[in-house]
This record gives structure tokens, C-alpha cells and sequence, in this order.
């Protein structure tokens, strides 16, 4: 029902900056309660997170042994934006990735990046991960909200994917186009 991971990963990051330690899952919560529970990780701190679904519940014993709720909803108006994030989609990186590709080196794919579009080798930085972005349909607001691992691959020149920065702006390479990405 509550499917939409970017919007319940920024909910994540939100609870994050409230909780006072770290946490891990409390197993068999789910089955006891219904929903899962993180707790804190440090012993004597009384703190946990409450993940139902629409909204996430911060709780944090204070020093009076008092406890302070919070509610971070989960803000559905925001949808991942991979139109901002690549110019390659997941899926197709996902099948380009999967190919018996020819296996490059760093060098190998700047040396190609300056033979193709004529960049400096020695101010090439071949990218290894990406943010992946969420926009917020109400606001317009774009945000990152996860990074992942997004390795060049090369399997022909019709066939390809590198990502890389050259003096602070970041560019890829798509199936042999070149795109400069937001700066």
C-alpha cells in the first residue's frame, strides 16, 4: 500500500536528525505489535521509532524520564525523479549492467572520454555512484534521497554508460551521447 521509496526515505533522513543514537530493528516487533520497531543501540538511552507506514513515531525518554513523541509523515507528494538523477535509466543501467561487458579501468574510460569529446585525461574523475533524486509533485522541490553504485560499463560505442566530472561539473556519456548534468 505505502510503496513509494523515495518519499518514505526522505520521511527516514527526517526521523534521523531527531533520534539520538543509532538503532537497529527490534526482532519480533512486527508480529507483537504489528508494525516494526527500531531501538536505540546504546544501552540507557530509552529511544525508539515506530514505523507505521504513513508517518514514523520518534520517541525519546528526556532526562525528567519524560517521553517526547514526534511524528515524521510520510510526505507521498514525493516521487522518485530519475529524470534528474541520470540521463540512463535504472532498468536500462540494470540491463547494460547485466551484459558480459568488456571489463575497463578508470584510465581506459578517461582515455576514451578525451579520444571521444576531447577532455583533459588529467582533469577527468570517472564517478563511481550516483544520488538518486525525489521531486515533490506539490513544491517542485528536488532533493536527493539515496545513493547508489553506478560503475562505468562499456560494451560497444552504440552501448555504454560513464559518468564522470571534469573541474566541479558533472557529465555522462549514454549509449555514446555526452550530457552535462545539473551543476
Amino acid at each position: 500500500m505505502y510503496e513509494n521509496s523515495a518519499a518514505r526515505e526522505i520521511a527516514w533522513q527526517e526521523a534521523n536528525k531527531l533520534f539520538p543514537t543509532d538503532y537497529d530493528y527490534e526482532a519480533g516487533s512486527k508480529d507483537r505489535v504489528g508494525y516494526p520497531i527500531y531501538r536505540s543501540t546504546v544501552k540507557d538511552v530509552n529511544a525508539w521509532i515506530s514505523d507505521l507506514n504513513c508517518r514514523l513515531e520518534v520517541n525519546v525518554e528526556q532526562k525528567d524520564h519524560s517521553i517526547t513523541s514526534t511524528n515524521v509523515w510520510v510526505d507521498y507528494d514525493w516521487t522518485e525523479d530519475d529524470a534528474n538523477s541520470s540521463f540512463m535509466s535504472r532498468e536500462e543501467y540494470s540491463k547494460l549492467w547485466g551484459e558480459k561487458n568488456e571489463f575497463w579501468y578508470d584510465w581506459q574510460f578517461k582515455a576514451w572520454v578525451h579520444e571521444q569529446f576531447g577532455f583533459e585525461e588529467n582533469l577527468i574523475e570517472i564517478q563511481h555512484d550516483i544520488a538518486y533524486k525525489a521531486v515533490n509533485k506539490r513544491t517542485g522541490e528536488h532533493r536527493a534521497y539515496a545513493w547508489g553504485s553506478r560503475s562505468p560499463e562499456y560494451n560497444s560505442p552504440e552501448w555504454n554508460y560513464c559518468r564522470f566530472k571534469v573541474c566541479d561539473y558533472m557529465y555522462e556519456v549514454v549509449n555514446g551521447v555526452l550530457h552535462m548534468l545539473e551543476h
